[in-house]
């Protein structure tokens, strides 16, 4: 969070709540990413389970978002949908909290990229499936190796989980 200002962020240019109607639920309409390379080599496409910040201005540190006046939302991409030459793309959002567009109308919006946490899910459910430890147990050699790389997973999945928790309690 101490670097948000390096994130890939976009200018939503379009608000409204999913129809039909459902519980925080929102499509958006943004213009093409700013600092799209700044993770990795390959430019920054939105993906399903993207954590992002809605508001309504760019902050550029945490302590930003705790200004009073300001309105925030953490929101999660359900679905997205980017043409090929990258001047429309249109995503269908949760928010953490509910809102009414209408409070939103007539401020510049903007949408700032956080993290996903599909890898997470991913490793979650892989470790908890039936059979999967039978494998792990094959595959890795010595007890001490499979309780390191399990507590290995589990300090990272833990350690991501209280940073967005944390990230969370901060700013509220």
């Amino acid at each position: 969070m101490e670097i948000i200002h390096q994130a890939p962020c976009a200018e939503v240019i379009g608000l409204k709540e999913a129809k039909p109607l459902q519980h925080k639920l929102y499509n958006l309409k943004i213009s093409s990413w700013k600092n799209r390379f700044s993770h990795s080599g390959e430019p920054y496409k939105a993906l399903h389970s993207d954590v992002l910040i809605l508001s309504d201005y760019k902050p550029e540190a945490v302590k930003d978002l705790q200004r009073i006046g300001r309105m925030w939302s953490f929101v999660s991409v359900v679905r997205t949908t980017e043409d090929e030459d990258d001047d429309n793309i249109n995503l269908k959002v949760k928010a953490a909290n509910e809102f009414d567009p209408t409070d939103w109308r007539n401020k510049p919006l903007f949408l700032i990229y956080l993290t996903n946490l599909m890898p997470n899910k991913r490793i979650w459910s892989a470790l908890h499936m039936p059979g999967n430890f039978k494998i792990l147990q094959q595959t890795l050699c010595s007890k001490k190796v499979r309780i390191l790389v399990l507590g290995f997973n589990m300090f990272l999945f833990l350690k991501n989980m209280k940073y967005i928790y944390d990230s969370i309690h901060l700013l509220r």
